[in-house]
């Protein structure tokens, strides 16, 4: 099984309300490893090459993973950007 997902895995698993969970070292407590696991997408672009989130993040987050729960097994969705 892939960790990461293809176009046409994110073309066919992610649609707005897609559950979605985050992991990064937020600058204000860099030391620690922050995991978010209660945002969702909340926009797709028509290209689908990316999405909106709703998942909190401050900065040093990005490049973080955007990840999502496929058959059980937690996928790379994309990467935080922004």
């Amino acid at each position: 099984m892939r960790p990461t997902l293809s176009a046409a895995d994110i073309d066919r698993d992610i649609q707005v309300g897609t559950r979605l969970t985050i992991a990064g070292y937020n600058q204000d407590v860099a030391q620690a490893l922050r995991v978010d696991g209660g945002c969702s997408v909340e926009r797709l672009a028509r290209d689908g090459l990316w999405f909106q989130h709703a998942c909190e993040a401050t900065k040093g987050v990005s490049g973080g993973p955007l990840l999502i729960q496929l058959d059980g097994v937690c996928r790379v969705a994309g990467l935080l950007v922004g």
